[in-house]
């Protein structure tokens, strides 16, 4: 099998969403709900490697 490669558009959506994500986990510390925010973190991360193989997939055909 070949190395999956992510378009562009995919990869924006995905950093988009991580930018979301972190954003809400944010707003939830400022008010105090910690847990709630600890509960996005398992997300966040999955949503962060999926940015990271994109980018670097996108980097390896520059």
């Amino acid at each position: 099998m070949g190395v999956s490669v992510s378009s562009p558009v995919g990869v924006l959506r995905d950093l988009d969403r991580l930018v979301g994500l972190a954003l809400i986990a944010a707003r939830l510390v400022v008010k105090g709900e910690y847990e709630e925010a600890a509960c996005l973190a398992d997300e966040i991360v999955r949503v962060a490697e999926r940015v990271a193989v994109g980018l670097k997939s996108l980097s390896a055909l520059a």
